[in-house]
């Protein structure tokens, strides 16, 4: 039976903002300019290459919300948990340490702890860092937030963290399994018939890709056995890796959702037999494939 990662709530509580307010520079944006040169060159960065290198050190962070607990930010009221949601724990760990990944898991935490790991590594030395990669599972609503344990919280609020200069070059994958909404998709019926010593200056948000489950405002689906994207796109990575590059392995993701899968919920028609289609935003430079 098919359930959706979105809101059991609707509109957020008013004390649920889920932007920071600090807006006070670290230490590490007030540092000479020379830093970012430093980086660049220890990571041979070549503006002309198809590829990124990824002959370095590759990291999948993945942050899995099973549980919730009950919070003025949640109306004093507990989201359901995410049933299958370690199937998805399981598939991208097997999947991703076959391409090299170093994975590492966090499950329920809250969302000062989150921002605690990402920002502790972050602060690791990355001079040899090829690819990172956040993965969230987890619920979301319609503003847009995902769920910490405790209360939503914004995306930017961490992407924003891994702009960070000594993260320049280094590819940055956004996985993100939850609802965008409470609307469905009942979908339509068709018939078939050289490396130098240059300095170059290049804008902090580039290099990101954010892959999500599904288009604004819909829900994204998850059963016993894991959620659709998790699922088909570690089947995808697992069957194709070496021979496609990440934007076209999320597309033949997104057909195996959006032809082979349709939900199935008897016990609540409003989201049996739905569609879900996936979308990708980034700003990546160049090709990347994991081999």
């Amino acid at each position: 039976m098919d359930d959706s990662d979105a809101s059991p709530f609707g509109f957020l509580s008013p004390k649920a903002k889920t932007s920071d307010q600090s807006t006070e520079a670290s230490p590490t944006e007030n540092q000479a300019s020379d830093r970012n040169v430093e980086v660049l060159i220890k990571r041979q960065f070549d503006p002309n290459a198809l590829y990124y290198d990824m002959s370095g050190k590759k990291y999948l962070l993945i942050f899995n919300q099973y549980k919730f607990q009950s919070t003025v930010y949640f109306r004093n009221k507990r989201p359901p948990s995410r049933l299958g949601t370690f199937k998805d724990v399981d598939k991208l760990n097997k999947v991703f340490k076959s391409v090299q990944f170093e994975v590492s898991t966090h499950t329920d935490l809250q969302y000062s702890n989150i921002k605690e790991t990402v920002t502790a590594f972050i602060d690791r030395d990355h001079s040899n860092t090829s690819c990172i990669c956040i993965t969230f599972l987890t619920h979301g609503n319609n503003q847009g937030d995902l769920y910490a344990a405790d209360r939503p919280f914004s995306l930017q609020n961490l992407t924003k963290l891994f702009e960070d200069k000594r993260l320049a070059t280094i590819p940055k994958l956004f996985f993100i399994q939850a609802c965008r909404g409470d609307d469905v998709d009942d979908g339509n019926f068709v018939e078939t018939d050289a490396l130098s010593f240059k300095t170059y200056h290049i804008p902090s948000h580039i290099d990101f890709l954010t892959l999500y489950p599904t288009v604004e405002g819909l829900v994204a689906f998850r059963d016993s056995e894991g959620s659709w994207m998790i699922q088909e796109l570690c089947k995808i990575i697992e069957t194709h890796y070496r021979d496609y590059d990440i934007l076209q392995l999320i597309t033949l993701a997104n057909k195996a959702v959006a032809f082979e899968r349709t939900s199935s919920n008897q016990k609540n028609l409003s989201i049996h037999e739905k569609k879900q289609t996936l979308e990708t935003k980034h700003t990546l430079t160049k090709f990347l494939k994991f081999a």
